[in-house]
């Protein structure tokens, strides 16, 4: 099945800068892709696209495009972010460099084909995140400046930043859902109590999921605010299934007070707040 093509932000023809001024981020995901070509000093998107197939698998004839696309050489950074399950939180204290592969042993197999990478979402935590050595090869062989991120540490910097001041009940619960991954994180007033990472497959997977955190961590429906934001071909499903139970909110322009994005208008930040995130954690 072929991939489908959607262009949500193109200023292609009015870049006049060629300074090398632009940032490439790419999100990947098993069987989507978006990118965009931002410029940080100006806050300007000058083009942003997303390749999504429900069936394919992502391989480098996707990435063709990106490699073709005239803005490419203006970029003095790329970040490939990973959209994976394969990521863990660890607190910055006890964090050993020598002992990665241990903090995976009691969720995920570490491959010997898979290297272990890092990012700080937060000054006392650090994310472990895997990727294939060939992905990191080749795209590092690829792309000039390459940079490598998590897009669970993206969406976690991001919902650090949402509850300082915009949730007043006990609870906040936010769900981002992509194409094959549901990421699910629960703060008590400001402080991280859970964030993991799910394979998702239906409506109903996400359902379970929300269900048995909110059975294990004690959580009244009362007590807690459920923010959705994602962008997979059956999202509405998943809203629809989630409003049956739970008052659901869907992530909004309202509920974000910096100006990380000059086109607003043109950007649907409920379905590209993965995009969003990786902005506030490049810029």
């Amino acid at each position: 099945m072929s991939f489908q093509k959607h262009v949500f932000i193109d200023n292609t023809s009015i870049y006049k800068s060629k300074k090398n001024d632009l940032t490439l981020c790419i999100c990947l995901g098993k069987n989507y892709i978006q990118y965009l070509f931002y410029q940080i000093c100006t806050k300007k998107i000058y083009y942003l696209c997303s390749l999504l197939s429900e069936k394919s698998i992502v391989n480098n004839e996707q990435i063709e495009p990106i490699l073709n696309h005239q803005l490419l050489k203006y970029c003095d950074k790329v970040y490939i972010v990973y959209d994976q399950i394969k990521n863990t939180l660890v607190p910055l204290p006890i964090y050993s460099k020598q002992h990665q592969s241990l903090y995976f042993q009691h969720t995920h197999d570490i491959e010997n084909d898979e290297h272990l990478l890092t990012q700080i979402p937060r000054e006392n935590m650090v994310e472990l995140f895997a990727i294939k050595k060939t992905s990191e090869k080749y795209f590092k062989e690829t792309f000039p400046n390459t940079h490598f991120l998590s897009l669970s540490a993206c969406l976690l910097n991001s919902y650090f930043e949402l509850v300082k001041n915009q949730f007043h009940t006990i609870y906040t619960l936010f769900l981002n859902c992509t194409e094959n991954t549901l990421y699910l994180t629960l703060f008590k007033y400001k402080e991280l109590h859970y964030h993991f990472c799910f394979e998702l497959e239906s409506a109903e997977d996400a359902l379970y999921h929300l269900l048995n955190l909110l059975h294990t961590k004690n959580v009244k429906i009362s007590e807690a605010n459920f923010i959705l934001s994602g962008f997979c071909s059956y999202q509405n499903e998943i809203a629809d299934l989630l409003q049956t139970y739970f008052s659901i909110q869907t992530f909004n322009q309202n509920m974000i007070s910096d100006e990380l994005i000059n086109e607003k208008e043109d950007f649907p930040i409920h379905i590209l707040f993965n995009l969003y995130s990786i902005l506030r954690c490049v810029s």
